[in-house]
Order: C-alpha cells, then structure tokens, then sequence
C-alpha cells in the first residue's frame, strides 16, 4: 500500500473569517445608571447631563484588523438626537496603558422611528484602529445630554458594544 502525498498547505491556503465580540455594558464602571431595561441589564445615560461608560477587554489572540464597532441602544422614546462621545486606550503587557489610543468627539445620531427598538449605532471614529493580538482595551462611551443638539428627551440605555473584527483562520 502507496503513501498519498499530503494536499498543499501553508498561510497562502487560509482564508480570513469573520468574526463579533460582544462587550456587556454592565460589566464596566459608569457614571450612568445600572438599570434592567425588560430582563436586559443596562446602562442608562440620562437625558440633559453628560453620563459615560467604561468598559475593558482584550483583543483576541486571532485578531488581524477591526472592521466595525458599534453600541447595542435602545430608548423608550421614538424621536430624537441623541451626542456621543467614543474614546479608547489600549496596551499590550508591558506597554503604558495609554500605549495607542484615541479619541472621536461630538457626533450625532438618530434614534430609530420605534421606541423600545434595540439599534447600533456604529462608532467606529479613531479608536481601536492599531490594537494588536491580547492588547488590553479601555473604551469610553458617552452622551452629552446637555448638548443643545442632543433632542432625545429620555435616558438612552446601553446594552452594550458589538465588536466585529477579521480574525485569523
């Protein structure tokens, strides 16, 4: 009985996937409030003050790039603008913290014509674009409801971040 060769193999045969990371909003540090939103546990940025988020994570050890970030919202309101704020630092072991980072300041978006709909609002902006494979993450998320183009008037709760990068097959 002959040996079969082996089929051809090596980096130039894999191919790239796809893949999420969700990042839970209630797991991180707030100046919002904790809050259950239906059974979803939430944060709740209120209306006419500036209310944050933080959360951290580690990239994953299959990272190659990201290619969208955005905030899991929901609102009990079906009208309104709502400003955020995004920012990020992120550092392997052994770096500074603050290593890499950035920030993207001031946006608009618009709450979808539902109430009580759960939307993204994608939030890509300049952070997170250098993260490396088990870098340490610290991202920021914010809303500015005193902002004069802020019309949303309710709180707007965070579910979370849906993190979807190309990963390494």
């Amino acid at each position: 009985m002959g040996f079969t060769s082996i089929p051809v193999h090596g980096a130039e045969k894999h191919i790239d996937v796809t893949r999420e990371l969700f990042i839970p909003a209630y797991g991180g540090l707030t100046d919002g409030t904790l809050a259950n939103l239906g059974y979803y546990c939430v944060v709740n940025l209120l209306d006419g003050v500036y209310d944050d988020i933080h959360v951290t994570f580690k990239i994953p050890n299959d990272w190659v790039s990201l290619s969208s970030l955005r905030v899991i919202l929901a609102t009990t309101v079906a009208v309104g603008d709502f400003v955020w704020d995004l920012g990020s630092s992120q550092a392997a072991e052994g770096e500074a913290y603050n290593t890499h980072g950035g920030t993207d300041l001031a946006n608009v978006a618009t709450v979808p014509a539902t109430a009580n709909q759960i939307f993204l609002v994608h939030v890509f902006g300049t952070v997170i674009r250098d993260a490396s494979k088990g870098d340490y993450v610290a991202l920021w998320f914010a809303r500015d409801g005193g902002d004069a183009n802020d019309t949303l008037a309710a709180s707007l709760s965070v579910l979370g971040f849906l993190l979807t990068y190309t990963a390494e097959q």
